[in-house]
């Protein structure tokens, strides 16, 4: 609370860094921090993790940011050693905390002490946390390692089931932050949405500390080049014994040049809630999230935008104190709406006056809603498409039409040549593609190795099969079946529409075996011509996005050269991609090249343009002035790439809802077609032929079922003791396990319950063989360090003990053999007398006839 208000934590920490001067930050420098930290709605900096410069302070009292100061405490490499109960230590202990507080205790930007950081625990801490109280009564304390000394719950990197499972419990009154969450190594701050409607869901919890504002790299110009570069662990002779990169978390880099997740950070902080309410009726629902700013303060702007341009604009003015909400009308019962075009309402809220830290009109909040439905494709009948012919020989199928000519590889499944008005469009052939270069948070959870069976996949696929339609000399249909050479082979079902106005449908679907790891990206990869360097989408934009780091980047028309799709993340990388894509022309000047457009029906497209491979940024090099740059213009049209992650970078992967599942099904369709002034690409987006009929070889394909001799224990009627959920935890999480190989999974089917409880089945007559599960708690609590233990009796029999199992074990697999069982009894004990956070997972829980 701040003067009685609940204050939400919009935060970063900070380390005192710039890449030209190191530690020794200049005021101007503390300045743009600040500046860029209230341009982007952060209201709170942890002082991560000692005391900062004294004018820090006095800056953020100038400028209105709120402080967590921290004592410059941490024995992270020694933790378990100092300074613990040891006497010795608590003078030291204690002399930091007096300097914190003596020094600054008149800052009133100070609204929090922080004892240390990542020290473990021990009396030591509680002397010092009285210390506190003693010195200042006024200001919260925290200390992460060591949390019930302090006033808040305190974590770090804690994943969204365990946050959920802290609502489990009413006994759990203190107020919960993450000090350290969504880290920002490289191209990261994946998930961040996610984490905050989590944050906002309920009043105990109050925001937390992204990790963090700037990278800590040192400026560096190559000797041999010239060329600057930010150096990082590993170029000083220490590649034994260094963290190579991983002081580069920010936000920013060292010289303060925003990175593109800054964009995602601006708008999931921001302080104005905008959500639909009726839209149809032009009915918005507001929220003031601010603690003490009416939004009268600014001016509401909104714009309708028809197919990517505004077509009308307005202003308005709410008055809505802090904590209020309210509907406001948009004049949208005027607005005809076109059946065949694309509508979005764009609502936001800019400053009336120059700030300190930004102009009059700068965007402080914004929101944009789909206004209407998704417009239909308008079919192309046979009869307005020109005739084509085609020949095979020697696996190839060339296809020649007014004016342009198409290669397909009848050996590989790709695109071999395509031209169009006598001019090549591809310089490469168009393939297919499952790679994408590891980021950061790739790296650490060992994806460079563990997908590796998908790298070069693409590059050696396989036809197997192929058939070839004529369709009254107006459109050849060509279905393909293809190996894809993964560890266990995956089938690749291709559907090529080449019709006689030089346009090409490419409709695919990929089955892979679940027991393969996730697909990094489900894609086609081509080179264009250099000359094609400009590009203009119809997608979000226009900072680069992912399918897990998109809500602050609108839907629209925007343009760029293709070199400044390259960020240069420290470490090279993933890097360019744009998303939610209706259509994308790659040209050159004269605005001649390639259009690519999504289907309407189909979902839309992802897309990068590069002058750099995946399997350079793949290559290990160092620093991006060490790449390769490529002649032609790298593009991949993309079904769907795996999100960048951001949970840590030591082991987390996208969420599942972000992942490309091995197992399931992947489609995407898009066209391919050239480009020139006279194409108008949203037209060549919305005509389409109709794409009714399945590939011939994958409609042939079986369909698997799941087999009918497995009934799952969830369905059926169970007797239970203690708090129990079936097919979810009772934090309302997906049952997740880690498996003895290491890998974590999520269950659709199995039961979850707290210990001290007895599930009893009466399986009388069932016809059961075996009865199978997977055993172990729950992963949404991990962090809170709970004991259980597992037990399993057949008629009163006890057939399964678990052993004492902590939440960080393996899960144990169960097989059991039930011929003439007629009762069976899962037990989830308590191993300490303590159930508070014993939540055991039967996951895949099933029995087999």
């Amino acid at each position: 609370m701040v003067n009685g208000k609940k204050l939400m934590l919009r935060g970063v920490n900070r380390h005192e860094f710039t890449g030209d001067k190191g530690r020794v930050v200049s005021e101007d420098v503390m300045r743009k921090d600040i500046e860029l930290m209230k341009q982007n709605n952060i209201n709170t900096v942890r002082s991560s993790h000692y005391p900062n410069d004294p004018k820090w302070y006095d800056l953020c009292d100038e400028y209105g940011l709120y402080v967590m100061d921290e004592a410059n405490l941490e024995t992270h490499g020694r933790l378990d050693e100092i300074p613990q109960d040891r006497v010795e230590w608590t003078p030291a202990v204690i002399d930091r905390e007096e300097a914190m507080v003596e020094r600054s205790k008149n800052e009133p930007s100070i609204i929090m002490w922080s004892i240390g950081n990542e020290s473990s625990t021990g009396k030591n801490f509680e002397i010092a946390a009285k210390y506190l109280k003693e010195k200042d009564p006024t200001r919260l304390t925290h200390y992460e390692p060591q949390r019930d000394i302090t006033d808040t719950y305190s974590r770090m990197y804690r994943s969204i089931e365990e946050m959920k499972a802290y609502l489990v419990y009413d006994d759990n009154t203190k107020p919960y932050l993450q000090c350290e969450f969504a880290h920002g190594m490289g191209n990261s701050i994946g998930n961040l949405q996610d984490y905050w409607d989590v944050m906002e869901s309920d009043e105990i919890f109050h925001g937390g500390y992204i990790w963090d504002w700037v990278d800590q790299a040192i400026e560096t110009v190559d000797s041999k080049t010239g060329k600057r570069y930010f150096a990082y662990g590993g170029d000083w002779g220490d590649e034994d014994f260094t963290d190579k990169n991983f002081s580069a978390n920010g936000l920013i880099f060292a010289d303060r040049t925003v990175q593109p997740e800054l964009v995602e950070v601006k708008k999931v902080f921001q302080n104005i809630g905008i959500k639909k309410s009726d839209l149809a009726k032009g009915k918005i629902s507001l929220e003031n999230k601010y603690m003490f700013t009416n939004l009268k303060d600014y001016n509401g702007n909104w714009d309708i935008i028809e197919n990517g341009k505004i077509i009308k604009s307005g202003q308005f003015e709410v008055d809505l104190l802090p904590g209020a909400k309210k509907d406001i009308d948009i004049p949208l019962a005027d607005l005809k709406l076109d059946p065949k075009k694309e509508y979005f309402i764009n609502i936001n809220f800019s400053l009336k006056d120059d700030k300190p830290w930004a102009k009059k009109g700068y965007i402080v909040a914004s929101e944009q809603f789909q206004v209407g439905e998704t417009p239909k494709s308008e079919k192309i009948d046979l009869k307005d498409i020109k005739p084509l012919k085609y020949t095979e020989k020697n696996g190839v199928l060339d296809i020649l039409g007014n004016n342009f000519k198409v290669e397909i590889d009848l050996k590989k499944g790709g695109i071999n040549a395509f031209e169009n008005n006598g001019k090549k469009l591809l310089e490469t052939p168009l393939e297919f593609n499952f790679w994408r270069a590891p980021n950061d948070n790739d790296r650490g959870n060992g994806a460079l190795k563990r997908l590796d069976t998908w790298r070069y996949a693409g590059k050696n696929s396989k036809v197997l099969n192929y058939r070839v339609e004529n369709l009254k000399d107006r459109v050849i249909k060509v279905d393909l079946e293809i190996e894809i050479p993964t560890k266990e082979a995956s089938q690749l079902y291709v559907t090529y529409l080449i019709d006689g106005n030089g346009e090409i449908l490419v409709d695919s679907s990929l089955y892979s075996p679940k027991t393969l790891p996730e697909i990094p990206e489900f894609s086609m990869i081509t080179e264009l011509s250099p000359k094609s360097n400009r590009v203009k989408w119809y997608g979000r934009g226009p900072e680069e996005n992912y399918i897990d780091r998109k809500t602050g980047y609108d839907i629209g028309v925007y343009e760029e050269d293709v070199e400044n799709f390259f960020i240069p993340y420290i470490n090279p990388s993933e890097t360019g991609n744009r998303g939610d894509i209706r259509w994308v022309e790659v040209t050159d000047n004269n605005g001649e090249g390639v259009l690519i457009t999504s289907i309407p029906e189909r979902e839309s497209l992802e897309f990068n343009t590069l002058y750099y491979t995946p399997e350079e940024l793949s290559s290990g090099k160092r620093h991006p002035f060490e790449l390769t740059k490529n002649k032609n213009v790298v593009l991949r049209v993309i079904g769907k790439q795996m999100g960048v992650g951001g949970d840590n970078s030591w082991g987390a992967r996208p969420h599942d809802q972000y992942q490309l599942k091995s197992g399931e099904v992947q489609r995407y369709t898009f066209k391919i077609m050239g480009k020139n002034s006279g194409i108008d690409a949203m037209e060549k987006r919305d005509k389409n032929l109709a794409l009714d009929s399945k590939n011939y070889f994958e409609a042939k394909r079986s369909i698997e079922q799941v087999a009918d001799n497995v009934v799952y224990l969830s369905d059926l009627d169970i007797k239970n003791s203690n708090k129990m959920a079936k097919d979810k935890t009772i934090a309302e999480n997906p049952l997740t396990l880690r498996l003895e190989n290491g890998e974590v999974i999520k269950f659709e089917k199995g039961v979850n319950g707290l210990s001290e409880n007895d599930i009893t089945i009466d399986i009388t007559e069932k016809g059961f063989k075996k009865f199978q599960s997977y055993v172990g708690l729950d992963r949404e609590v991990l962090g809170y360090r709970g004991t259980a233990e597992f037990k399993v009796f057949a008629d009163g029999k006890e057939v399964f003990n678990s052993g004492i199992m902590k939440s960080s074990d393996r899960a144990k697999f169960i097989d059991i053999d039930l011929k003439g069982v007629k009762e069976l009894k899962l037990q989830i004990l308590s191993a300490d007398g303590i159930t508070k956070y014993d939540h055991g997972t039967y996951g895949d829980a099933k029995f087999i006839k």
